[in-house]
């Protein structure tokens, strides 16, 4: 059975203006989601939907300091 990966990656750098070097800020934030019922079209808006809901709740958790202990 073959089904379909979704992923959405968030990325936090700074780049120098001057020549373009880029230096991660922050490890990539990253949501996967594999679907094997990928041709159901409400399955995919919803999955996609799931995910991002996923990765704007990590992003917060992160910017209110939730890997500080």
């Amino acid at each position: 059975m073959f089904g379909e990966r979704y992923t959405l990656i968030l990325r936090h750098e700074s780049v120098d203006a001057k020549n373009g070097e880029v230096m991660q800020l922050d490890p990539p934030l990253c949501v996967v989601t594999t679907m094997f019922d990928a041709l159901d079209r409400g399955c995919v808006i919803y999955a996609v939907n799931d995910m991002l809901q996923k990765m704007e709740a990590e992003f917060l958790r992160r910017l209110n300091g939730g890997d500080e202990k």
